[in-house]
């Protein structure tokens, strides 16, 4: 039977991101029939199934005791290469799906605001609130906001900010929430793949740690397996014949 390393085996823990119920909750409700949010989540899934598989089947093929260990390590290390290769594949493409449709969804609300049709009137209104105090022009803002003034409201946003009287972050602030009032479906949608992503990033980091701590440890077993071996056939060829 072949002798087998007495050396302690590394605790090899699958991380945090890589554990379900990360894309469970009230933040995720409404996005199953979202094509991006879907291939987001099963991607982590996958992820997850594969790093306790990999863990699973690691001890299996180890096990083997009609094996040397040498063998045992080569064989698990050619599944273990396809089944990461397999997973980070996937995991980059989910990213990459969800990181386009994220810049897409950004371009759509950093878009200007729409010019008021009647650039008279907008003239007007920009000139009497630049002239405003700073408490006055805010509070003409909040009063164009709570009463979706959309004259109002595009006249001061649908120009640069020196016209207004606003500072650049000021106009941009407003602009942004003006944006929001406008399409709230698409800032929520936006808010929820970001986050989405950031776990599938997450758990895509781990998976590659721990797939990198075992293949680093099984090299190193490998390789001394294999020297043992080259060992053992040496010492067996002193016992043959001289040619």
């Amino acid at each position: 039977m072949p002798e087998k390393s007495t050396r302690k085996e590394p605790e090899f823990r699958v991380g945090t991101h890589l554990h379900p119920g990360h894309f469970a909750g009230e933040w995720a409700e409404g996005l199953d029939s979202d094509a991006v949010f879907t291939t987001l989540k099963n991607a982590q899934a996958k992820a997850a199934e594969t790093a306790h598989k990999l863990l699973e089947t690691r001890q299996a093929v180890l096990s083997n005791s009609m094996k040397t260990e040498a063998a045992n390590l080569e064989e698990f290390a050619k599944a273990h290469t396809k089944a990461a290769e397999r997973t980070t594949q996937a995991m980059d493409q989910a990213i990459s799906y969800a990181e386009q449709t994220i810049r897409e969804i950004e371009k759509t609300l950093a878009a200007p605001v729409a010019s008021p049709s009647n650039q008279g009137t907008a003239s007007d209104i920009r000139q009497h609130f630049k002239t405003l105090g700073h408490d006055d022009r805010a509070a003409l803002l909040e009063e164009a906001f709570a009463s979706g003034d959309e004259e109002t409201l595009t006249a001061i946003l649908s120009g640069p900010a020196y016209l207004t009287g606003l500072s650049k972050a000021q106009h941009a602030q407003a602009k942004r929430r003006y944006q929001q009032s406008k399409y709230p479906d698409e800032f929520r949608r936006l808010d929820k793949l970001r986050k989405a992503r950031d776990i599938v990033v997450n758990a895509g980091q781990q998976f590659v740690s721990l797939s990198g701590e075992i293949h680093a440890h099984d090299s190193g077993k490998l390789k001394a397996g294999k020297e043992a071996e080259a060992r053992a056939r040496a010492a067996l060829s002193h016992l043959e014949p001289p040619a």
